[in-house]
């Protein structure tokens, strides 16, 4: 069975406008893939999801720094019975914001926040201008 690569919503918007203006075979397509977003198939797709829900659930209350997130997913990876030398933790995104002053902030925004109803709150990065 081949690999599966799961790309965030950015990536598959960009790739199926990619797509629908470029016709290539599959295997042209996931070479496309990888040379621009050096993306690489995930080996065990239930380690990934049980990840995802972790972080889905953690991300309000907690800043989720990379070394909590790796410790989680090593631990998840024994739950699931994988062997460490089958995976490759590594870290997200390059740091480009300064974590104490996430620290200092998220209460203040959370408490910001408080104010409105969870209907009135956005969340506009770079995938919610694609819903507009």
């Amino acid at each position: 069975m081949p690999k599966r690569t799961i790309l965030p919503d950015t990536q598959k918007f960009e790739f199926c406008v990619y797509a629908r203006d470029n016709k290539r075979t599959r295997p042209e397509f996931v070479k496309w893939i990888e040379e621009n977003w050096g993306s690489k198939a995930i080996t065990v797709p239930e380690l990934e999801l049980a990840l995802k829900k972790f972080i889905l659930i953690y991300q309000y209350r907690t800043i989720l720094s990379d070394a909590m997130i790796i410790k989680k997913a090593k631990l998840l990876a024994d739950e699931l019975e994988v062997s460490e030398n089958k995976l490759y933790f590594s870290s997200r995104e390059a740091r480009s914001v300064d974590e104490n002053v996430i620290t200092v902030s998220l209460p203040l925004l959370q408490s910001k926040c408080s104010e409105y109803p969870l209907d009135h709150i956005y969340n506009i990065d770079k995938t919610g201008l694609f819903y507009w």
